[in-house]
């Protein structure tokens, strides 16, 4: 939080005062970054089982032994199976400020309003999915991308290769079921 300078000629302000802004603004806007990021993730794991069906069907006349498979693993994660690599999506239960050397800050769109700044994520991890058929838990995945959704509806993703860069526009890019495909085939693309 700034700290505010206060003069000779202002009043200190009431720290409950202060702190009852602070829970109507901040806290109030975290939790509606917490529900768009909760419908948001819904409607990704929608769009992920809707793309390892169609990926299964047109698979299932090529080649059998090619897997592509949907699992839900609950409230905060679901898993793409596509052949010898798995994806989780997970849904972090914490809203982030993004990291204040980030170049985002440095766009109009973040300027005009400091709480754009709080963001829902959802994570993308790839692992190799024999590390789960075989329970090899010391198996490392890694971090494939990460969709980051505001108050405002608004999203990026950082990532790798294209992830990294064909979702970064956050002042225009708003989220459908159609870009959450985008997305998720991008991922696939990638791993």
């Amino acid at each position: 939080m700034k700290k505010r300078k206060v003069t000779a000629d202002e009043p200190p302000q009431d720290p409950r005062a202060m702190i009852l802004n602070m829970l109507r603004t901040k806290s109030g806007m975290k939790q509606d970054v917490y529900a768009h990021i909760t419908t948001v993730f819904n409607q990704l794991k929608t769009a992920v089982q809707e793309v390892a069906y169609d990926l299964a069907e047109a698979m299932a006349s090529t080649d059998k032994r090619i897997t592509v498979k949907y699992t839900d693993k609950g409230e905060m994660a679901c898993e793409l199976k596509v052949a010898g690599d798995t994806i989780i999506f997970h849904m972090h239960t914490n809203v982030f400020k993004l990291d204040q050397t980030h170049s985002l800050w440095k766009t109009s769109y973040m300027a005009e309003d400091e709480l754009r700044g709080y963001f829902g994520v959802i994570n993308m991890y790839n692992f190799l999915s024999d590390s789960f058929k075989y329970n090899r838990e010391r198996d490392l995945g890694y971090l494939v991308a990460r969709l980051f959704l505001n108050k405002d509806g608004r999203f990026f993703v950082q990532g790798k290769r294209q992830l990294g860069f064909l979702y970064n526009d956050l002042a225009n890019n708003t989220i459908d079921p159609a870009t959450l495909k985008q997305v998720i085939h991008s991922a696939i693309l990638y791993v």
